[in-house]
């Protein structure tokens, strides 16, 4: 039988696990855990490595004992390198650190602290269906084809067109907050794209920020440091290098959510 959601924690938080396992699993969503799921006889990492692939959304109990263990940070990127939706739990306030940080700094998460850890499983069913409903829901497919259209510096030569099919999205039609994140970040980038002066070519050169820069029109640069302030145009610029790290994983969780026909963003 087949499973939509993936459950990662550490052996530690094994008691939350099941119980949020046993929740879902309530509600009619079919849930992968090891060990149990595990089929007998079959490797365990082959097994962890099929179950994430098969699955359209990875629950991650978030805790200090998953923040040390290195097989949830590993089953934690292979979800990001599938584009798998990823719903943060939080059952500690523990903050991110390294390598988590680089993965979940820009995902939505979801608290469920001080306990019981049961007050707060409505809010987990809830965010569970909306992803799953998502991706066959046609306004999100029709609103991730155009995001991938502004992603894409092939199928959108010009940041002005990008902006254009930015500013007829209707955001409030938008049930899916990861790609309402999409949305914004790009909005994001393709106003300081425009406000220097910046060309659509040079966002392919996102491995070097500063190649980037030396496509700008610098009177367009002058004019909107003078209208804007320095500071103003070094922070945005320095917010907007760290967004667009994640581009590859935008582009492949929206492909695999809504599974889009649009090209992908070249990003080099």
């Amino acid at each position: 039988m087949g499973h939509d959601v993936f459950i990662s924690y550490s052996g530690q938080d094994h008691a939350a696990a099941d119980a949020i396992k046993h929740c879902l699993h309530g509600q009619g969503i079919r849930c992968w855990k090891a060990p149990e799921d595990v089929l007998a006889g079959e490797d365990w990492a082959a097994a962890i490595t099929r179950a994430i692939e098969q699955a359209k959304v990875m629950v991650l109990v978030w805790s200090s004992a998953s923040g040390q263990s290195k097989e949830v940070l590993k089953e934690l990127t292979l979800a990001m390198n599938q584009g798998i939706a990823v719903i943060p739990l939080r059952i500690e306030d523990v903050p991110l650190h390294g390598t988590w940080k680089y993965h979940l700094a820009a995902t939505h998460w979801l608290d469920a602290f001080p306990p019981p850890l049961e007050k707060y499983f409505g809010l987990v069913v809830e965010r569970v269906r909306a992803l799953l409903s998502s991706a066959d829901n046609p306004v999100m497919q029709e609103v991730a084809d155009q995001v991938l259209l502004v992603l894409s510096a092939q199928s959108c030569p010009t940041f002005e067109g990008a902006k254009l099919i930015l500013s007829k999205i209707r955001v409030d039609r938008i049930d899916d907050p990861d790609l309402a994140t999409v949305i914004s970040h790009c909005n994001d980038l393709v106003d300081f794209c425009l406000l220097t002066g910046i060309p659509r070519d040079a966002e392919r050169f996102t491995d070097s920020w500063r190649r980037m820069f030396t496509a700008v029109n610098k009177m367009q640069l002058l004019r909107s440091i003078l209208s804007k302030g320095p500071l103003y145009i070094l922070s945005t610029a320095l917010q907007l290098k760290r967004q667009m790290k994640y581009y590859p994983y935008w582009v492949a969780s929206l492909h695999r959510r809504y599974g889009s026909q649009q090209h992908g963003a070249r990003m080099n």
